[in-house]
């Protein structure tokens, strides 16, 4: 499964802020998000769903939708893993094993041990912190980490963040080996490294959100997309993150 705990209460937050209108990023190859806001419109309007999406190019944050923070679901198993890396005291072989089934496969059990080699609870929340801070956002990650609020733009930014660690990275090697079955929304980048959460709520409600980043010709896009099902369908809110990867597919310009 992919997510900490299933029926948390849901975490209100904010609508995703007003950027005012989007602009061509530069003249060669990059993304034309100029109708975003159309596309995510219509989806949200043929889906019944609410969806959010934020991308950030080192320069602008760009926004959509009606989600702008969500809890992070098994998005924060990569910040997780990433300090894991660095902090545990695990042979290499334990903890290449765990990082695998933490970020491959969405493993819950493999990821309380990633966490739990950190120190205490306060001790792991500070640590993965400060490991999100370097894209200079501020979350507070809980004990519960499934529970942890993340706003879809400074999930961008972290994404764009990511970009700057070398591929080879254990982590970032298995953000490109997401299992099939986890390969709708952004799993259709063409192999792009990504990593996504979902879970059921105390009102009903279901949500799903992926996050990753992508490069086209110089310029690097942190991206961070979710949709939340307020009638509880799984299924709507895949094929609204699948329907928004298309779109950001078709959004290549050359």
């Amino acid at each position: 499964v992919g997510v900490t705990v299933s029926g948390c209460s849901y975490l209100a937050g904010p609508s995703m802020p007003e950027m005012g209108p989007v602009v061509a990023l530069s003249d060669g190859p990059h993304l034309d998000l100029s109708d975003l806001d159309e596309n995510v419109a219509e989806i949200e309007e043929q889906l019944d769903v609410q969806v959010g999406v934020a991308v950030f190019d080192g320069t602008q944050d760009i926004t959509a939708g009606s989600v702008g923070v969500m809890p992070a679901w098994s998005t924060i198993k990569v910040p997780i893993a990433l300090v894991a890396q660095k902090h545990c005291s695990y042979g290499e072989k334990a903890l290449e094993k765990l990082t695998e089934a933490a970020i491959e496969w969405s493993d819950n059990d493999a990821t309380d041990q990633l966490w739990g080699c950190l120190g205490s609870a306060a001790d792991a929340s500070r640590l993965v912190s400060e490991e999100i801070a370097k894209s200079g956002v501020t979350v507070k990650p809980q004990p519960a980490w499934g529970t942890t609020a993340w706003t879809l733009p400074g999930q961008a930014r972290y994404g764009y963040q990511l970009a700057a660690v070398p591929e080879d990275n254990p982590v970032i090697a298995d953000m490109h080996k997401i299992v099939d079955e986890h390969r709708y929304g952004l799993g259709q980048l063409d192999n792009e490294p990504f990593k996504g959460g979902w879970s059921d709520a105390d009102d009903g409600s279901w949500h799903t959100r992926q996050f990753g980043f992508t490069t086209i010709d110089e310029t690097t896009y942190g991206i961070a997309i979710a949709a939340r099902s307020l009638d509880g369908s799984e299924e709507d809110c895949q094929e609204a993150l699948t329907q928004v990867a298309d779109y950001l597919k078709e959004a290549k310009v050359d």
